[in-house]
């Protein structure tokens, strides 16, 4: 998932099950008073114990939700999800609430046990590989 700091991201939805995987939502919007809301899912099927650089199985998908659909709804129906998760076996399950923007995001999933976070730094000036700095 890549998130900046101008997206408006409502909130995560987390739920794992230490064999099987994990499952996770994120519900957000590119542009807070006119954008759609976007739901992206991510799976997690586990191969190795490693939170980087595994031989895990992810797949993600991203899907538009309804413009005029409230924060609320979104929150009770992704609740109702985690109820499921738990009763499909995923004992773990975590809601963060974000409604706000990137930098809040990363330090609200920080702050989780679950959480693993690379944070891509945005290259300083004069520096990339663009052929005008360092490279």
């Amino acid at each position: 998932m890549e998130i900046t700091e101008n997206e408006y991201i409502l909130g995560v939805w987390f739920a794992n099950n230490p064999e099987i995987g994990n499952i996770m939502l994120t519900v957000y919007k590119k542009d807070l008073i006119d954008g759609e809301w976007l739901l992206e899912t991510r799976f997690r099927w586990y191969k190795d114990n490693k939170a980087f650089n595994s031989n895990d199985i992810k797949k993600s998908s991203t899907m538009m939700l309804n413009k005029n659909t409230s924060e609320e709804e979104i929150e009770v129906k992704n609740d109702i999800f985690l109820k499921c998760c738990k009763a499909m076996g995923f004992e773990e399950t975590y809601y963060v609430p974000v409604k706000g923007g990137g930098k809040k995001l990363v330090r609200l999933l920080k702050a989780q046990p679950w959480a693993h976070i690379s944070v891509l730094e945005e290259p300083e000036k004069g520096e990339g590989d663009n052929g005008r700095g360092k490279g």
